[in-house]
């Protein structure tokens, strides 16, 4: 994944059967540490306990869908603005969807990531914002 690049996590193995801690929810989290990347899907700037925003206007999925019901999603839509999707786990419908919107650049035995195919939408949407950032600066 390329620094300051857009993405959201779909984790829907978010643990081993024999666990009732879903230790892997946040694991794709890492992701977005030092290096620009933004995860969409962070629910804590829609929370007034946590000292994160997104700026307004900043086009973002329902993170309750990214979450819990990832088949419901747009990808249609996400593909113009998010640039990468991180899977974990399995869901066919979910990947059938992924799969006519994005294409597979890396994975392993238990993640894979996939690029978006309207890269063009995505590098005009980033024109259009010129050098604004997608997360004030803090204060």
């Amino acid at each position: 994944m390329e620094r300051g690049s857009t993405y959201i996590p779909l984790i829907m193995e978010r643990c081993k059967p024999s666990s009732v801690i879903p230790y892997l929810l946040h694991a794709a989290d890492y992701y977005g540490l030092n290096n620009g990347n933004v995860d969409l899907a962070d629910y804590e700037a829609n929370r007034d306990y946590f000292p994160l925003r997104f700026r307004k206007g900043v086009e973002r999925p329902d993170v309750g869908l990214v979450i819990d019901e990832p088949e419901l999603l747009d990808y249609a839509r996400l593909s113009r603005y998010v640039r990468f999707i991180l899977v974990c786990g399995r869901n066919p419908k979910v990947m059938d969807q992924v799969r006519t919107h994005y294409s597979l650049v890396w994975k392993n035995a238990k993640v894979r990531l996939f690029q978006s195919l309207d890269i063009k939408a995505i590098r005009t949407s980033r024109s259009r914002r010129s050098e604004e950032k997608l997360l004030p600066e803090p204060s």
